[in-house]
Protein backbone atom coordinates (compact mmCIF):
# COMPACT_ATOMS: atom_id res chain seq x y z
CA UNK A 1 0.00 0.00 0.00
CA UNK A 2 1.18 2.84 -0.76
CA UNK A 3 1.78 6.58 2.00
CA UNK A 4 -1.14 8.35 -0.44
CA UNK A 5 -3.63 5.03 0.03
CA UNK A 6 -2.51 4.52 4.00
CA UNK A 7 -3.88 8.29 4.28
CA UNK A 8 -6.78 7.92 2.13
CA UNK A 9 -7.53 4.45 4.57
CA UNK A 10 -7.46 6.71 7.47
CA UNK A 11 -9.65 9.47 6.81
CA UNK A 12 -13.64 10.02 6.42
CA UNK A 13 -15.84 10.89 3.80
CA UNK A 14 -15.60 15.01 3.27
CA UNK A 15 -16.39 16.46 -0.12
CA UNK A 16 -19.05 15.54 -2.50
CA UNK A 17 -19.08 16.43 -6.55
CA UNK A 18 -22.56 17.07 -7.18
CA UNK A 19 -25.04 17.39 -10.27
CA UNK A 20 -26.34 20.68 -10.17
CA UNK A 21 -28.81 22.77 -12.18
CA UNK A 22 -26.71 26.22 -12.39
CA UNK A 23 -29.92 28.22 -13.88
CA UNK A 24 -31.66 27.63 -10.84
CA UNK A 25 -28.85 28.42 -8.36
CA UNK A 26 -28.10 31.75 -9.88
CA UNK A 27 -31.53 32.38 -9.29
CA UNK A 28 -30.97 31.75 -5.74
CA UNK A 29 -28.12 33.26 -5.48
CA UNK A 30 -29.19 36.80 -7.45
CA UNK A 31 -32.13 36.64 -4.53
CA UNK A 32 -29.91 36.09 -1.58
CA UNK A 33 -27.13 38.64 -2.97
CA UNK A 34 -30.62 41.41 -2.39
CA UNK A 35 -31.12 40.47 1.21
CA UNK A 36 -33.51 43.47 1.60
CA UNK A 37 -36.55 42.14 -0.90
CA UNK A 38 -38.04 45.49 -0.49
CA UNK A 39 -35.84 47.26 -2.90
CA UNK A 40 -36.85 46.62 -6.81
CA UNK A 41 -34.05 45.13 -7.14
CA UNK A 42 -34.32 42.37 -4.00
CA UNK A 43 -38.60 42.24 -5.29
CA UNK A 44 -37.17 41.72 -8.95
CA UNK A 45 -34.58 38.96 -7.91
CA UNK A 46 -37.16 37.35 -5.88
CA UNK A 47 -39.80 37.26 -8.17
CA UNK A 48 -37.24 35.82 -10.98
CA UNK A 49 -36.41 32.98 -8.34
CA UNK A 50 -40.35 32.23 -8.09
CA UNK A 51 -40.93 32.52 -11.67
CA UNK A 52 -39.23 29.23 -12.27
CA UNK A 53 -41.67 26.48 -12.12
CA UNK A 54 -38.92 23.94 -10.68
CA UNK A 55 -37.99 25.67 -7.72
CA UNK A 56 -41.66 26.56 -7.14
CA UNK A 57 -42.54 22.75 -6.94
CA UNK A 58 -39.01 22.33 -4.83
CA UNK A 59 -40.07 24.55 -2.30
CA UNK A 60 -43.71 23.24 -1.93
CA UNK A 61 -42.23 19.77 -1.61
CA UNK A 62 -41.05 21.06 1.80
CA UNK A 63 -43.98 22.89 3.15
CA UNK A 64 -43.20 26.81 1.45
CA UNK A 65 -46.38 27.80 -0.69
CA UNK A 66 -46.78 31.02 -2.43
CA UNK A 67 -43.36 32.69 -0.34
CA UNK A 68 -43.48 36.85 -0.84
CA UNK A 69 -40.41 37.40 -0.23
CA UNK A 70 -37.25 35.64 1.49
CA UNK A 71 -38.00 36.95 4.70
CA UNK A 72 -40.91 33.98 4.38
CA UNK A 73 -38.60 31.48 3.48
CA UNK A 74 -36.80 30.44 7.03
CA UNK A 75 -34.22 28.54 5.34
CA UNK A 76 -30.28 29.69 5.91
CA UNK A 77 -28.65 30.78 2.48
CA UNK A 78 -26.85 27.65 1.92
CA UNK A 79 -29.49 25.69 2.10
CA UNK A 80 -31.94 27.28 -0.42
CA UNK A 81 -29.41 27.89 -2.34
CA UNK A 82 -28.73 23.83 -2.15
CA UNK A 83 -32.12 23.21 -2.59
CA UNK A 84 -32.86 25.43 -5.38
CA UNK A 85 -29.69 24.04 -7.28
CA UNK A 86 -30.98 20.62 -7.76
CA UNK A 87 -32.35 19.28 -10.92
CA UNK A 88 -35.87 18.11 -11.97
CA UNK A 89 -38.57 18.72 -8.96
CA UNK A 90 -37.95 15.94 -6.70
CA UNK A 91 -35.40 13.42 -5.30
CA UNK A 92 -31.49 13.79 -5.40
CA UNK A 93 -29.68 13.58 -8.52
CA UNK A 94 -28.01 10.58 -9.26
CA UNK A 95 -24.26 10.54 -8.16
CA UNK A 96 -21.03 11.57 -10.56
CA UNK A 97 -18.99 9.35 -11.12
CA UNK A 98 -18.57 5.97 -9.33
CA UNK A 99 -17.76 4.54 -6.28
CA UNK A 100 -14.12 4.29 -6.70
CA UNK A 101 -13.91 7.86 -7.84
CA UNK A 102 -16.24 9.37 -5.06
CA UNK A 103 -14.36 7.69 -2.45
CA UNK A 104 -10.52 8.84 -3.89
CA UNK A 105 -11.55 12.48 -4.46
CA UNK A 106 -14.35 12.60 -1.96
CA UNK A 107 -11.61 12.22 1.10
CA UNK A 108 -8.17 13.49 0.32
CA UNK A 109 -6.22 13.29 3.69
CA UNK A 110 -4.49 16.94 2.60
CA UNK A 111 -4.76 20.00 4.04
CA UNK A 112 -8.51 21.06 4.41
CA UNK A 113 -9.24 17.80 3.16
CA UNK A 114 -10.28 19.33 -0.25
CA UNK A 115 -8.55 17.56 -3.33
CA UNK A 116 -8.85 21.00 -4.99
CA UNK A 117 -6.97 22.15 -3.01
CA UNK A 118 -4.24 19.94 -3.14
CA UNK A 119 -5.11 20.21 -7.14
CA UNK A 120 -4.42 24.05 -7.06
CA UNK A 121 -1.17 23.73 -4.95
CA UNK A 122 0.87 21.28 -6.41
CA UNK A 123 -0.67 21.18 -10.38
CA UNK A 124 1.57 23.03 -12.49
CA UNK A 125 -0.24 25.22 -15.36
CA UNK A 126 1.37 24.94 -19.09
CA UNK A 127 0.06 26.79 -22.00
CA UNK A 128 -3.33 27.22 -20.48
CA UNK A 129 -2.46 28.36 -17.03
CA UNK A 130 -4.88 31.34 -16.53
CA UNK A 131 -7.89 29.40 -17.34
CA UNK A 132 -7.28 25.93 -15.98
CA UNK A 133 -6.64 27.39 -12.52
CA UNK A 134 -9.21 29.94 -13.06
CA UNK A 135 -12.00 27.05 -13.29
CA UNK A 136 -10.61 24.77 -10.44
CA UNK A 137 -10.74 27.90 -8.04
CA UNK A 138 -14.44 28.11 -9.36
CA UNK A 139 -15.32 25.10 -8.13
CA UNK A 140 -13.38 24.54 -4.90
CA UNK A 141 -13.83 28.35 -3.87
CA UNK A 142 -16.43 30.09 -5.87
CA UNK A 143 -18.26 30.45 -2.20
CA UNK A 144 -15.41 31.50 0.34
CA UNK A 145 -15.06 34.88 2.00
CA UNK A 146 -12.27 36.29 -0.04
CA UNK A 147 -14.26 35.66 -3.15
CA UNK A 148 -18.27 37.20 -1.92
CA UNK A 149 -17.23 38.98 1.33
CA UNK A 150 -19.01 36.77 3.74
CA UNK A 151 -19.98 32.89 4.75
CA UNK A 152 -23.24 32.59 4.36
CA UNK A 153 -22.66 29.86 2.08
CA UNK A 154 -19.80 27.86 4.65
CA UNK A 155 -22.21 27.36 7.69
CA UNK A 156 -25.91 26.10 6.74
CA UNK A 157 -27.54 23.68 9.20
CA UNK A 158 -26.49 19.94 9.36
CA UNK A 159 -22.92 20.88 8.26
CA UNK A 160 -24.20 22.31 5.07
CA UNK A 161 -21.05 23.96 3.20
CA UNK A 162 -21.04 24.63 -0.48
CA UNK A 163 -18.01 25.67 -1.78
CA UNK A 164 -18.05 25.93 -5.19
CA UNK A 165 -19.69 25.35 -8.64
CA UNK A 166 -19.10 25.04 -12.28
CA UNK A 167 -21.89 25.50 -14.97
CA UNK A 168 -22.37 22.60 -17.50
CA UNK A 169 -20.15 24.96 -19.51
CA UNK A 170 -17.16 25.31 -17.53
CA UNK A 171 -17.59 21.98 -16.30
CA UNK A 172 -17.09 20.39 -19.96
CA UNK A 173 -13.92 23.35 -20.70
CA UNK A 174 -11.86 22.12 -17.58
CA UNK A 175 -12.48 18.61 -18.46
CA UNK A 176 -11.10 19.20 -21.93
CA UNK A 177 -8.15 21.20 -20.20
CA UNK A 178 -7.45 18.10 -17.85
CA UNK A 179 -7.73 15.56 -20.71
CA UNK A 180 -5.27 17.87 -22.77
CA UNK A 181 -2.59 17.30 -20.71
CA UNK A 182 -1.27 21.03 -20.82
CA UNK A 183 0.07 21.06 -17.20
CA UNK A 184 2.44 19.34 -15.11
CA UNK A 185 2.80 18.44 -11.53
CA UNK A 186 5.34 20.50 -9.05
CA UNK A 187 8.26 18.50 -8.19
CA UNK A 188 7.31 19.40 -4.46
CA UNK A 189 4.14 17.76 -4.47
CA UNK A 190 3.37 15.87 -0.91
CA UNK A 191 1.84 12.20 -2.20
CA UNK A 192 3.78 10.79 -5.36
CA UNK A 193 0.91 10.84 -7.97
CA UNK A 194 -1.59 12.61 -6.02
CA UNK A 195 -2.40 15.44 -8.28
CA UNK A 196 -2.70 13.05 -11.62
CA UNK A 197 -4.96 10.61 -9.66
CA UNK A 198 -7.55 13.76 -8.58
CA UNK A 199 -7.10 14.86 -12.19
CA UNK A 200 -7.98 11.54 -13.73
CA UNK A 201 -11.23 11.07 -11.11
CA UNK A 202 -12.60 14.91 -11.62
CA UNK A 203 -12.22 14.56 -15.15
CA UNK A 204 -15.14 11.31 -14.73
CA UNK A 205 -17.40 13.38 -12.93
CA UNK A 206 -17.24 16.77 -15.24
CA UNK A 207 -17.71 14.33 -17.59
CA UNK A 208 -20.61 12.54 -16.42
CA UNK A 209 -22.06 16.28 -15.18
CA UNK A 210 -21.40 17.34 -19.13
CA UNK A 211 -23.23 14.44 -20.30
CA UNK A 212 -26.33 15.05 -18.40
CA UNK A 213 -26.54 18.92 -19.01
CA UNK A 214 -25.82 19.75 -15.86
CA UNK A 215 -23.27 21.65 -13.76
CA UNK A 216 -20.89 21.02 -11.06
CA UNK A 217 -21.45 21.86 -7.10
CA UNK A 218 -18.83 21.10 -4.72
CA UNK A 219 -20.31 20.57 -0.66
CA UNK A 220 -18.48 19.78 2.28
CA UNK A 221 -20.09 17.94 5.04
CA UNK A 222 -19.29 16.05 7.95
Amino acid sequence: MSELEEWLAATAPFHTFEACNTTKLELALATLAEADTSTEKGTNAFKAMMNNDEIVVRLKSQGIIKPNSRTEIDWDDATLAWLCSLPGIDGLPEPLGNDISRERIGRFAWGDGNPLSYLLEFITPLDDGEELLSLISKLALRFSVANIGHDNFLNGTGGMCLLGYLTDIEAGELRQLLIRGKWAVSRDEVFDGGVREIAKYLVIVLRQASSRGNGVLLRAHS
